[in-house]
């Protein structure tokens, strides 16, 4: 198991877009291509759940990755794998972003 390359805390009913750009983990390619994807999600428990239940399709654009996300249940942790496939090289790449759903943050300020 990767440790996460980003942590992003959303609310259970935010569908923000996650961008990811792979400049540097491919520097020899200039693009990445449409077969990037996000290639699997896990909960909490490292029980694999269906990619479209958190994530829309995801766009690329450069060498940039916009990966559309959906709701989940609060107070989940959600492991997601994003692939980046260089255009020249070919070279597979995998970004892990944690996703932290939680309708209320707790804690001492």
């Amino acid at each position: 198991i990767a440790m996460a390359s980003d942590v992003l805390y959303k609310h259970s009913s935010s569908k923000p877009s996650y961008i990811v750009d792979f400049t540097r983990l491919l520097p020899s390619d200039t693009t990445i291509t449409a077969a990037s994807s996000v290639s699997a999600a896990y909960n909490s428990l490292g029980t694999a759940v269906t990619v479209s239940t958190i994530s829309e399709a995801v766009s690329v654009s450069g060498m940039s990755m916009t990966v559309p996300l959906k709701a989940g249940s609060d107070g989940e942790d959600y492991r997601l794998e994003l692939n980046g496939i260089g255009t020249t090289t070919g070279k597979n790449v995998v970004f892990v972003l944690e996703m932290r759903v939680r309708d209320k943050l707790s804690g001492v300020v």
